[in-house]
């Protein structure tokens, strides 16, 4: 018995260790029961903007190409239907550093702010968990494209090609 016991201690232990981890990476079934905070610290949810397509940019102050792609979501924007398409910055950093940060840059659009934004990352499809890392969503909550590292504003443009063109 006492050859079996440190097995089985082991086996137990192994196993809670992967059904946890599991539980915490699982991917996000309904986009819109997705919630976490502004950057004036109000919770913020996914379903505020059900029925539109939604580009979700996952970015840091301390990332340079993060950086680099914030004046071509800016142009987007304020070139966009809002009605039609809703532009979301997630920035996976403190609260502090990006208001510090928004005093230099302007970003127009929306910011979700958490230093755990990674894991929501991961479960929209980020594996790598790196930055910056883009998500097109459809109306549907469906996630159609997604883009790991910086965008250029060429690649920003064929990203949203993706959406049907708009009926006059």
């Amino acid at each position: 018995m006492k050859f079996w016991l440190p097995h089985l201690i082991f086996a137990v232990v192994l196993s809670s260790a992967v059904w946890f981890y599991s539980q915490s990476h699982r991917p996000v079934e309904r986009l819109e029961s997705v919630r976490y905070t502004n950057l004036q610290g109000e919770p913020q949810s996914l379903e505020q903007w059900r029925g539109r397509w939604l580009l979700i940019n996952f970015w840091a102050t301390w990332c340079q190409p993060c950086r680099t792609e914030i004046p071509y979501f800016n142009r987007r924007f304020a070139q966009t239907d809002p009605q039609r398409l809703a532009i979301l910055g997630f920035a996976v950093d403190s609260p502090e550093n990006v208001s510090q940060f928004m005093q230099t840059t302007a970003i127009d659009y929306p910011q979700w702010v958490d230093e755990r934004g990674i894991d929501l990352a991961f479960k929209l499809g980020n594996q790598r968990q790196g930055l910056p890392f883009t998500v097109l969503v459809n109306p549907q909550g469906k996630i159609v494209a997604r883009h790991l590292g910086a965008l250029s504003e060429a690649d920003l443009d064929r990203l949203l090609a993706k959406l049907p063109s708009a009926k006059g």
